[in-house]
């Protein structure tokens, strides 16, 4: 009979880790299955097609930010206009941001079950799994909010006003 000595650490470790691979996995086939756009996504790519200019309004009526238009489009002018290379900035931000979760998991939640719990649920979440598979900046909007929940409780604002004179004025 094999035995196997597994400290806390390494189960807790192990289970961040499989948590960590199933919402990759999830993501990953829900982005290979959902090769089609809908609606509103084949208006937004036929704009960005039209468009001689992304910092300007777009045709028909559709609105994304500027430098994901421009990096979508030149992302899927590179790999020919498929339908994947137009979804794949969302679904690497979509897998950013779960790794970026379970940072916010650690820094804001005290129990390991509850971070466990929390990471899970985030990981298994269909609307974030979902948002990394439309051609839209929703899940790079997740991604920045998480960002500044992350860091922004980290900045001394005390410390911004403070500004070190000597250095603009010394040659």
């Amino acid at each position: 009979m094999i035995k196997f000595n597994v400290s806390k650490q390494n189960l807790l470790n192990i289970l961040v880790f499989l948590i960590f691979l199933l919402g990759i996995i999830l993501r990953v086939w829900c982005y290979i299955i959902n090769g089609v756009f809908e609606d509103d996504e084949c208006r937004l790519a036929i704009a960005l097609f039209q468009s001689k200019n992304f910092f300007l309004p777009l045709f028909q009526g559709q609105t994304a930010p500027p430098i994901f238009s421009l990096i979508t489009y030149n992302f899927a002018r590179i790999f020919n206009f498929n339908e994947y290379a137009f979804k794949f900035i969302p679904f690497c931000a979509s897998i950013a941001s779960l790794a970026l979760f379970y940072k916010l998991c650690k820094e804001y939640l005290n129990g390991k079950t509850a971070q466990l719990s929390g990471f899970l649920l985030f990981a298994l979440c269909i609307p974030a799994i979902r948002s990394g598979v439309i051609f839209k900046q929703y899940s790079i909007d997740v991604l920045i909010g998480m960002l500044c929940l992350y860091y922004l409780p980290k900045i001394k604002l005390s410390e911004l006003n403070q500004i070190n004179y000597k250095r603009f004025y010394e040659k």
